[in-house]
Order: structure tokens, then C-alpha cells, then sequence
């Protein structure tokens, strides 16, 4: 379980990264 969690956090936290860049490069 806990190994599932890290991997969904790091998951979310390729998102949020990728939805920064897109923001970044619609701006």
C-alpha cells in the first residue's frame, strides 16, 4: 500500500507539472 501511495503521489505530481508547462506555454 505504501509503495502504491508514493507512486500516485509522484503520478499527481507529474500532472501538476505538466498543467504548469501548458499554462506556462499558453501565456
Amino acid at each position: 500500500l505504501r509503495s502504491l501511495n508514493i507512486d500516485n503521489r509522484d503520478h499527481i505530481t507529474a500532472l501538476t507539472e505538466q498543467m504548469r508547462q501548458k499554462r506556462e506555454r499558453a501565456l
